[in-house]
């Protein structure tokens, strides 16, 4: 090709010999490198998030301190890559020691970072909480990820070095050297998301990039034997030995102020950075919130980004990349406003709802991928248009920057260290200001105005030389971004899945960094309810009995097994519920509650219970749970865990971990318990890995089973030891009407005969297995993909249920707890209606439960259960449906007198 400068440098050296590479060959293989470095980059920052959870919390600021200090160590990597050049010289050779050092420095620091627990909870022993424990965790996180980031950072200038050496590769390879190594972080993260985590765990997926690294070193030192054989002889006295093509000295002329360039970089890299995290909390209401899915939107962003980079290329063809660069920032302001209409708009439209949105009953009825699949068509359309001229705005600003190629490594590692500034002000701005402040659609306002400020700048720059038709065009555009944006809603409103089933009114609204918090009542039927984006995590009697059931069980079930607990700590706080029953019980003297929302904690004012919040002995802390216990200090008598257990919510395998049961453990008093509520209605491979997990950590397990869809977990150092003559004492008097009362149950015998099994049957019949951690999260994964009610909704607490009670059968007498007298004819009616409850899941039909309960009224006359569920029967049900099974709404009718011993699968 005639226009091929590297071709006309082959040509200038006389034809090929048989066998020399040709130097299209060398680019391409140079290109690869760029993808697999990339790939290699996000796989680490992937690993490192989750791993550092673990010592600093699941919130969004400890993962901003992560992203922040990783992008803060590239950029002061890509600068200080001149000094490596000019020292060392040989690009190639150069980018090749940077890839191992990578392998080396990232292995590591994997390795240092399970150490880092221990350290941090000591470091806080001594640190006052507050701004100097947050300096420490941005110091700290800053210093471990320095060495592996910085090099990282160096790959890009070390690339564009090998392969640049005149205007023209300016042109032709500074895009595609991003736009790849982007493609490449996005096939990264793709890769992470859906197969290495799962599949080998966090350690492992590092141990694997870093064989990519070490691809990327030989790749490299191959590429610098093929540049020699390419161009053996140096052609002019400016080539050194970077790269294959001798080095251009011409000047490309500056239109722009220096300053106006580096604005744009900057400004560039704070909006890129801040409408991730916005558009990522405003993308979870259509995708939900499952890992598959946000690793999904994070492949899509990168690989709008990459595509931008790409496109650079085709626009060096244009005579003014300086008025591109405004055209650039307005493209992104306009296709921004244009994403977020088309978020209001699909979750506005009752029919784009049903048919995209995570909260659609008939979309989750579907399999995974299908949902997964369908959603993600709006998450194509919503973010890869703007993303690829975000794209396109750092190579073109790059270029514009460089002007000199002889001073390509410093002006290129400036320009990516600039870009990262704005990076990383842009995530910690968006976390800690913009979405506290302004919420979703307002930061997202804000930062829409920023681009058109970048832009003005730009054309003001350029107002003598950009000429009238232009100016008078871009005034236009500049017009039509103003009017788009201001007819964007105020806030993003969606319908979770409560609203969306029901007439209801908004009581309250907040918006943060970690979630979207409402509470939401039926003016009607007086059900009240709080969300977290959408899904229900607490509400009051009216609104369902399962729920309030679950939450009352909680506080009543530990406090009849412990009666002399003092010290509670609560994990998750929701309505405010559990936490209102264990204040009933005088004999206990602190009430605490880790909540990681304060919104929460407003919002559960607005419920009955929220009223123990003004109790003398509550004591609220919002941080991270696991990231509570490991500094905390204090011991407990209860622990309680309340945690959101859907299958679309990515936070299951936090709270579900090995880690956070030690840690859990630890904090235990002598005699202490930790509860843990687990809903039957998982997978039942994903119940078998919470089982599994829990009787690794404790050493003394029970398991309760009050409903089809509900179980309590009490983990514990000491055996289980049932109160010598449980009586109505053991009820607060003032109490047990009002808790009980709905729930059918008139005497505490009937809560303790809710155990079905121990540790001892629990091991016999899972034996060695899958066990979820920190590093092998299987629970992020698991629910999700295996979610599978059946037809009717219950297949997957059939299996369940049936499990425990095959632990049951396995238990011998000596493995279980010994029973007082006045128990055993509970614990024997409890088995009966348990074999119903199994026959019932089986048949979906209430009559089954029929011979079980009358067995169980011969069993123990005593046991008022029985008569009142065949009174139930008897009142003209003949089928059953669980409300938020995969059922249809007109379905639902029948199972109103039902969900009083139910709770809710969506739970």
């Amino acid at each position: 090709m005639a226009g091929n400068p590297q071709s006309a440098q082959i040509r200038a050296s006389g034809p090929l010999a048989p066998g020399q590479p040709s130097v299209s060959h060398l680019v391409s293989l140079a290109y690869a490198l760029a993808v697999l470095s990339g790939a290699a980059a996000l796989v680490y920052q992937v690993a490192w998030v989750k791993m550092l959870a673990l010592t600093f919390g699941s919130t969004t600021g400890a993962a901003a301190a992560v992203i922040g200090s990783f992008m803060a160590g590239m950029g002061f990597g890509a600068r200080g890559y001149e000094r490596l050049h000019r020292r060392f010289g040989n690009a190639f050779g150069l980018y090749s020691g940077i890839e191992l050092g990578i392998a080396g420095s990232t292995a590591f620091v994997t390795v240092s970072l399970y150490a880092l627990p221990e350290v941090y909870a000591a470091v806080t022993g001594v640190l006052p909480d507050g701004a100097a424990l947050t300096a420490f965790r941005f110091g700290s996180v800053f210093a471990i990820l320095l060495v592996p980031a910085a090099l990282m950072g160096a790959t890009y200038p070390a690339l564009c070095a090998a392969l640049i050496n005149s205007s023209s590769g300016l042109r032709r390879h500074l895009g595609p050297i991003y736009g790849l190594n982007t493609l490449g972080a996005a096939i990264g993260a793709l890769i992470a998301g859906f197969i290495l985590i799962e599949m080998v765990g966090s350690r492992a997926a590092v141990y694997i990039a870093n064989g990519g690294n070490v691809l990327c070193a030989a790749g490299a030192i191959y590429l610098a034997r093929l540049a020699r054989r390419t161009m053996p002889e140096k052609t002019t006295p400016a080539a050194d030995s970077a790269g294959p093509f001798p080095v251009s000295v011409a000047t490309t002329p500056a239109l722009l102020p220096a300053w106006v360039i580096a604005l744009v970089l900057v400004g560039s890299g704070f909006a890129t950075m801040a409408y991730e995290i916005f558009w990522f909390r405003a993308i979870k209401y259509i995708v939900g919130n499952s890992t598959y899915a946000m690793s999904l939107v994070l492949t899509i962003f990168l690989a709008g980004l990459g595509l931008g980079g790409l496109l650079h290329r085709r626009l060096t063809r244009r005579p003014f990349p300086e008025i591109d660069m405004g055209w650039t920032q307005l493209g992104i302001a306009f296709m921004a406003t244009a994403a977020m209409g088309l978020v209001t708009w699909v979750l506005s439209d009752t029919g784009l709802a049903e048919n995209f949105s995570i909260f659609s009953r008939e979309l989750l009825s579907r399999p995974w991928y299908e949902s997964l699949s369908r959603t993600s068509l709006v998450s194509v359309a919503m973010l890869l248009p703007p993303t690829i001229f975000m794209g396109l705005a750092f190579p073109l600003g790059t270029a514009v920057y460089v002007q000199r190629i002889a001073q390509l490594d410093k002006r290129v590692g400036t320009a990516y260290l600039l870009a990262n500034i704005g990076s990383i002000t842009g995530v910690l701005a968006g976390v800690v200001i913009l979405l506290p402040h302004f919420g979703i659609m307002g930061a997202t306002k804000l930062v829409v105005l920023i681009n058109i400020v970048l832009a003005v700048v730009v054309i003001t720059a350029l107002r003598r030389s950009a000429g009238r038709r232009r100016l008078a065009g871009f005034a236009l555009g500049v017009i039509s971004c103003l009017a788009l944006t201001w007819l964007l809603p105020a806030d993003l409103a969606f319908r979770g899945e409560f609203e969306q089933k029901t007439s209801s009114r908004l009581l309250y609204w907040e918006e943060d960094d970690i979630s979207t918090v409402k509470v939401v009542d039926n003016p009607f039927s007086h059900a009240r309810v709080m969300t977290i984006d959408g899904y229900v995590i607490g509400g009051n009697l009216a609104y369902g009995y399962g729920v309030a059931y679950k939450q009352f069980m909680l506080a009543h079930l530990p406090m009849l097994l412990h009666p002399t607990a003092a010290r509670t700590l609560n994990i998750g706080l929701g309505s405010g519920s559990t936490m209102d029953a264990l204040s009933a019980y005088p004999q206990i003297r602190s009430l605490e509650c880790v909540e990681i929302s304060p919104a929460v904690v407003e919002g559960a004012r607005l419920f009955r219970a929220g009223a123990v919040l003004g109790d003398a002995r509550t004591r609220v802390h919002i941080a991270d749970a696991v990231h509570h216990l490991l500094t905390d200090t204090a011991t407990y008598d209860l622990i309680i865990a309340d945690g959101k257990q859907n299958p679309q919510f990515a936070g299951n395998a936090a709270i579900l971990s090995r880690e956070m049961y030690s840690y859990a453990r630890e904090r235990l008093a002598p005699h202490g318990m930790y509860v843990q509520w687990i809903s039957m209605g998982l997978a039942p491979r994903a119940y078998e890995i919470i089982l599994r997990t829990f009787i690794d950590v404790f050493p003394e397990v029970n398991v309760f089973e009050y409903s089809p869809m509900m179980t309590l977990m009490i983990g514990s150092n000491e055996p289980l030891r049932y109160p010598e003559m449980p009586g109505d004492s053991n009820f607060p008097i003032s109490r047990a009407g009002t808790d009980f009362a709905p729930f059918d149950i008139d005497h505490p015998l009937q809560v303790l005969s809710g155990r079905v099994t121990g540790k001892a049957g629990l091991q016999k019949v899972l034996g060695s297995g899958e066990i979820n951690s920190w590093d092998h999260p299987l629970l992020e994964f698991v629910p999700y993909r295996e979610f599978n009610p059946g037809k009717t909704g219950l297949d997957q607490p059939y299996h369940n249920l049936a499990l425990l009670l095959a632990a049951a059968a396995a238990e011998t007498a000596a493995e279980r707890p010994a029973v007082p007298p006045a128990l055993a004819p509970y614990l024997a009616s409890s088995q009966a209606i348990r074999e119903g409850y199994l026959s019932l899941l089986a048949t979906a039909d209430p009559e089954a439960l029929r011979p079980a309960c009358l067995k169980a009224m011969e069993l123990n006359p005593a046991d008022s259960r029985p008569e009142k569920l065949l009174r139930r029967i008897a009142g003209g049900l003949n089928r059953l449906v669980i409300p938020g099974s995969a059922i249809p709404d007109t379905q639902a009718d029948t199972a109103l007198e039902l969900d009083r011993y139910f709770s809710q699968l969506s739970d």
